[in-house]
């Protein structure tokens, strides 16, 4: 029981990175496309890898299975990443909320550019074998 809910904590973990990721670009910034420098993206890339192996150090697997782990999600964060940068909160027409009438915040903004990250995304990192490997490891222990 314990590890199907630290399982669940994980995929909570990635949905919340997915929904407000922290190297996306800044929400006052009104630029339409973040471009990264070689310096700037080998330091996040670094963060990234060092988050997911955080989130998976804690889960009972043996070393080659927490490798794999990490490198999946990890490259699951870069593509999350990349997809915000290239697709700012700034590209989103202004307009109105219809439940509020209030026009568009900048939070709303981006949670309409968020919610048009393609289903792919998350489908290719749980339909990985290293996902499936580390859930059924997790479930069997």
């Amino acid at each position: 029981m314990k590890r199907t809910i630290q399982v669940q904590l994980f995929g909570m973990d990635i949905l919340a990175v997915t929904l407000f990721p922290s190297n996306a670009q800044s929400q006052s910034a009104p630029t339409q496309q973040t471009t990264m420098s070689a310096e700037t993206r080998a330091k996040s890339d670094s963060d990234l890898e060092k988050k997911a192996a955080d989130w998976i150090a804690g889960l009972n697997l043996n070393d080659a299975a927490r490798v794999r782990l990490k490198e999946a999600v990890a490259g699951h964060l870069k593509t999350i990443r990349d997809w915000h940068n290239e697709h700012p909160y700034t590209t989103v027409p202004a307009g109105i909320n219809p439940v509020t009438g209030n026009r568009f915040f900048d939070l709303d903004s981006q949670v309409i550019a968020n919610s048009a990250m393609p289903v792919t995304v998350h489908e290719n990192l749980m339909s990985s074998c290293v996902i499936r490997i580390v859930i059924l490891q997790q479930q069997h222990h």
